[in-house]
């Protein structure tokens, strides 16, 4: 209930970025606000980035997570659909950061936007991938 309240913003009419959100509950598990052991499950659950969260990386490309690594939740699996300038790619991409070598440049996720925000119709956009 309190994350869904921090998602919403009915209570202080100012609705939190799903990170911050997240973030503000391992605070609060941290000062016993909170069951410490009960939001750790719950982060480990959802993950940082919850699947069909859309997302832009440090490189400016747009994409929609796909998948959670339990061994890494800042570095989910994506469907990058949009290109550096936001341009809608051809043909959806999937990524994913856990096979990038250590010397490869990595890309790093900046941020979660709102999709009707940003112009992209998700359900449109996996459904374009699932029929390729």
């Amino acid at each position: 209930d309190e994350y869904d309240e921090l998602l919403s913003g009915h209570r202080t009419g100012n609705p939190l970025p799903v990170r911050t959100a997240l973030s503000t509950l391992y605070q609060q598990g941290k000062k016993g606000l909170l069951d410490g052991e009960l939001v750790s499950t719950f982060i480990n659950l959802v993950g940082i980035y919850p699947t069909y969260a859309l997302v832009e990386l440090s490189t400016g490309e747009r994409g929609i997570v796909t998948a959670n690594s339990r061994e890494n939740l800042l570095h989910p699996t994506i469907l990058l659909i949009q290109d550096a300038i936001h341009q809608p790619l051809s043909e959806p991409i999937p990524f994913n950061f856990s096979v990038l070598s250590s010397q490869e440049s990595r890309p790093e996720i900046v941020q979660v936007l709102p999709p009707e925000q940003v112009g992209i119709d998700l359900d449109a956009a996996l459904e374009n991938w699932m029929t390729l």
